[in-house]
This record gives structure tokens, sequence and C-alpha cells, in this order.
């Protein structure tokens, strides 16, 4: 019996059956249209070794999410970050000076936004990729960004990895029993810090009512059904609630067998002076299974307008 995982940290991929070893980096931030500032929501990132033509894993760009790209130490690579209708641009990651550690405790998070430019031909692929410079670790502590061009800013910051190993094992643990198992953490947008005090409320259609709560660790996780339609309220007092609809009708009995997992993460803040926030009050996403892919895909044409709004009011407060 085979467990098909959903990741759905507000965006949605396959990741592998097997309890994967957490990264020791990730590149997080956003693909954006260098001429209008617009965040790109379709692209990949190709990882592959230095002096190598092939590509050795690709990640794709999460809708809600945008870039979140692991790296491990070891590696030499080469990062081309590449959306439809853009030039491609290329970025080295130089991990090499690491040695891979079957635990680490730590994790870099390495937050840049890559700006990409439309080409003239968009029908046809652009070959003529353009380089951004190397980020290298210095003294295997920290990574230092040597930037071709100017407009390329790279910030850091250090989390800890056993945050991906205990979702893991969480997923695993409950994952045998349920038809769909979710698990997620809540956090402040602003901080990323765990709110403790913060709960989902999913409501189904057939009239049930469950409560998730954050456990020890930072994470909630929590049971749905087929054949209902759920409504995900995520709540923490002092802060905005955000909601996410997710439809589990519709899945055929063949795609069923063995499950799914999902692990949706939210990110909460305070009220904003001079902002209208009422639309949070309708759900920010919906989600339903898909026949054609034969996984759960988010409505873009319903939530894409949404995050965009969302993501241009919390701009104008970083």
């Amino acid at each position: 019996m085979q467990m098909r995982y959903l990741l759905l940290a507000m965006g949605l991929a396959w990741v592998a059956v097997a309890l994967p070893q957490p990264p020791d980096a990730v590149i997080i931030g956003e693909l954006i249209d260098a001429v209008t500032g617009d965040t790109i929501r379709e692209g990949h990132v190709d990882l592959r070794g230095v002096n190598s033509s092939t590509t050795q894993d690709r990640s794709y760009i999460s809708i809600y999410r945008g870039l979140d790209v692991p790296m491990f130490f070891g590696e030499d690579l080469m990062l081309y970050f590449s959306a439809p209708g853009y030039t491609t641009r290329i970025a080295a990651f130089d991990l090499s000076g690491q040695k891979r550690h079957l635990v680490s405790g730590s994790l870099v998070e390495v937050r840049m936004d890559i700006p990409l430019t439309r080409h003239a031909d968009p029908a046809h692929p652009d070959t003529n990729a353009r380089r951004m410079g190397k980020c290298r670790f210095d003294g295997g502590r920290e990574m230092v960004w040597s930037a071709g061009d100017t407009t390329i800013s790279c910030h850091l910051r250090r989390s800890s990895s056993n945050e991906h190993i205990a979702g893991s094992r969480m997923l695993q643990a409950v994952r045998a029993s349920v038809p769909i198992a979710v698990i997620g953490s809540i956090v402040d947008h602003w901080t990323d810090k765990p709110l403790a005090e913060a709960e989902v409320e999913v409501k189904g259609s057939d009239g049930t009512v469950q409560n998730w709560r954050l456990d020890g660790t930072g994470k909630y996780k929590g049971a749905l059904e087929y054949d209902r339609t759920y409504s995900l309220v995520y709540r923490c007092p002092g802060k905005v609630s955000k909601t996410v609809v997710v439809d589990t009708q519709a899945i055929p009995s063949s795609e069923r067998l063995g499950g799914f997992g999902m692990d949706l993460n939210m990110r909460l803040f305070a009220e904003l002076s001079g902002e209208d926030l009422g639309f949070l009050r309708e759900p920010i996403g919906k989600a339903a299974f898909a026949p054609g892919s034969g996984v759960i895909e988010w409505d873009m044409d319903y939530s894409g307008p949404r995050l965009q709004r969302l993501k241009e009011i919390l701009d104008r407060h970083r």
C-alpha cells in the first residue's frame, strides 16, 4: 500500500514516501518580474553539479510559498531559475566546504528574490541564461554572496532542521490510520515563531467540528475523511484568522488506496493599521481533487487574486 504525500504549505507538490533527510540549507523567496515587480507564479529551479550538464534535481515554484529549494553540505551546485517567457538566471552555490552530517541541528535559510527579464520570443525557450553570482560558506558557519548583479540581495537566517524531522515523523505516525492525514505549523508571519495559543477549527459538511491545537514542537495534526468538504479556520488571539477549504469529494475509489498525507502550514499576523482585511473573512484558498493529475490541487482562479492582494498589503508593512 503506497501513501501519497501532498505538501500543502499553502502550496502543493509530491514528496517521497520514505522519511526525508532534512536539508542543511534552503533558498526561500520569490521569482519576480524585473520590470513590474510582480510575483511569477510558475517556474522551476534546476540543480546541477558544477561542470555538469545533467540536472540532478528539480524544485518547482510553490504557488503559495514561492521558492523553497533544499540543498545539502558537500555540494557544489549551479542553480538555474526558470519561468515560462523569461530569461533563465544562474547562480552558483558552493557548500562543498562542509561535510554532510546524518542529523543536522540547524538549517541555513537563504532568503533572496530572483528578478527575471522577459525575452523577445516567449513561444520558444530562451537559451541565453544570465549569471547572477556565487554564494558560498565562509568558515563553515555563514554564507557569503558575491553578486555579479547589484540588484540581488541575500539575507541569512538560522533555524532548526529538527522541525523538518519532527514533521516527517509525525506524518508517518498518523498516515496509516486515516484517509487524509494532516500536519502543519502555525507561526507568526514576521518572526516565524510558533503561536502556542493557535488552533485550527475544522468544520465538515457532515456537521462535524474538530479543534486541532499545537503540540510542544509547534506542530498540529489531524485527519480528514473522504466525501466531505472541510473549512479549516486558522486562528490565534490577537491575530487575523485565515481560512482554507479542502474538498475531499469526487476522489475515485481507485485513487484512495493508501490515502493521502498533507503538510499544511499557516502564517498569521495582527491587524495592520490602515488596511482593509475584510476579504480574509472568506477562504483564501480552495483545493479539490483533480482527475487529470490525480492529486489535490488549488483553484488558482479563486486563490490567486486573493494571495496577490494579501502579498501587496504585507509588502507595505515589511
